[in-house]
């Protein structure tokens, strides 16, 4: 798996796609932020967290697309209060 895309003096630059593999493997599976840093050599325990906050993040907005338009064929739903 591509881990970075490339380095820039001391800091690695991750790609989009490892940092949603890190994310997902913390949320599936139940690692902690520090374990999860130690598994994928990350030096940083805080830039998982901020990447598992950023996944939480997209998934919440997916999911209320996805409710949305599951709810009504058109994607609209009806808010009326008609009796």
């Amino acid at each position: 798996m591509e881990r970075f895309i490339k380095k820039h003096g001391k800091r690695w630059v991750w790609s989009p796609t490892f940092k949603m593999h890190v994310a997902r493997t913390v949320l599936d599976k139940g690692l902690s932020y520090l374990e999860a840093a130690e598994l994928f050599n990350i030096k940083r325990v805080k830039t998982v967290g901020e990447w598992v906050k950023q996944f939480r993040k997209e998934l919440a907005g997916s999911n209320a697309i996805d409710m949305v338009t599951q709810s009504s064929p058109t994607g609209a739903v009806d808010l009326s209060l008609s009796d």
